[in-house]
């Protein structure tokens, strides 16, 4: 936590809260309804945001070793990410060469090789044609070409990412920027999965998106779960390229200059298009959102730890630090408030959404998605 640019945010809030003051923008911006309700809009989202830029599919310890495998859905494509013999990782199409059939259906496994359940293909997991039964059926196969479709991955910060495009190519430098060096300096790389949830929820995934950039709705939508710890809408948001970075103020940031900086502060990063990461004291939350339908988003979330617990109390601890988050913070309250939105706007009682001076990294953010589409990516 002491990249300067890191440093420097968080002195921007604690001084903002020291002040009694928010760190408030003087615009107000207008958002349609229809980013949220057109289901074109939603088809070229996925076809565009989904499909050519680097997405986070899950955390480098969800691979731990060799013969891990594991899978994920990107707003209907099935991928399969697996660690070879040599420890290489690798993105797939879940999808074998013979008649689509998806190969692998748990979320995480451990495999020697796949093997098709339909008709028996088999695979190394680098991806290579192993095996087909009664191959005299297919003289004209040529099985040096037949082997699994990949995508691009790039296993950096602790993060795996991958481009669902088969034969795109994932620049993870340019897509980051300033943003890489402060990610290595947060020690990712370092952490381990503790628990993981997913869910379908009945929102626009760009709600979710903007529910992570501000703190407005902090004190009303968290009043009794995540207020206690946190000051009022002090909080500041800054864009560095695609994606933003986030400080918001914890009470202790009005205490004497002692503890650390995530005493006084929560950092969070949301990286474009769909990922959140929030870093606290304890644990690090992190968040994707892929969108199903317009009004449709499914959600994942990991757990990480710096080390698995060493002890029932210790482990128990965590437990309890998960449900608080997964099941009361995310579920009952962030998730839920924008499917209550998602209903509201179905309604159609106005033209479009007003976000006010405290609402400034949703509007970045909404500019952002509009520009790239505007541009074809």
């Amino acid at each position: 936590m002491e990249h300067p640019n890191i440093v420097a945010l968080a002195e921007r809030v604690v001084a903002a809260a020291r002040a009694s003051k928010r760190l408030t923008g003087t615009s107000e911006h207008r958002i349609p309804l229809e980013r949220y309700l057109d289901p074109d809009r939603c088809r070229r989202e996925q076809e565009i945001l989904f499909r050519r830029y680097p997405l986070i599919l899950g955390h480098a310890s969800e691979l731990p070793a060799p013969g891990a495998c594991l899978t994920r859905e990107v707003c209907g494509l099935p991928v399969l990410l697996t660690r070879d013999a040599s420890g290489a990782g690798h993105a797939f199409l879940n999808s074998c060469r013979h008649r689509g059939t998806r190969l692998v259906a748990d979320e995480r496994c451990e495999r020697k090789g796949l093997v098709c359940p339909y008709h028996g293909w088999s695979y190394g997991l680098d991806g290579r044609l192993l095996h087909v039964p009664c191959p005299e059926a297919f003289p004209s196969m040529d099985s040096g070409r037949s082997g699994l479709v990949e995508l691009p991955l790039a296993e950096r910060h602790g993060l795996l990412w991958v481009v669902p495009t088969p034969g795109a190519v994932l620049d993870l430098d340019a897509h980051l920027g300033a943003i890489g060096g402060e990610l290595d300096s947060l020690g990712l790389a370092g952490y381990t999965l503790f628990r993981r949830a997913s869910a379908r929820r009945r929102a626009n995934w760009k709600l979710v998106a903007e529910n992570f950039l501000e703190a407005y709705h902090v004190r009303a939508a968290h009043r009794d779960s995540i207020y206690p710890f946190f000051l009022d809408a002090v909080f500041a948001n800054e864009p560095v390229g695609l994606h933003i970075r986030s400080a918001i103020a914890r009470r202790a940031a009005l205490d004497a200059e002692d503890g650390t900086l995530l005493d006084r502060v929560t950092i969070t990063y949301f990286l474009f298009p769909n990922a959140v990461i929030v870093f606290s004291r304890e644990y690090v939350n992190l968040m994707q959102f892929f969108p199903e339908a317009a009004d449709a988003l499914t959600w994942h979330h990991a757990f990480l730890l710096p080390g698995l617990p060493a002890s029932p109390d210790e482990r128990a601890h965590f437990e309890r630090g998960f449900a608080l988050m997964e099941d009361r913070v995310f579920a009952s309250e962030d998730l839920a408030m924008a499917e209550e939105v998602q209903a509201g706007l179905a309604a159609r009682a106005q033209a479009d959404l007003v976000l006010g001076g405290l609402e400034e990294g949703p509007a970045w953010f909404e500019q952002t998605v509009d520009r790239l589409l505007e541009q074809g990516g």
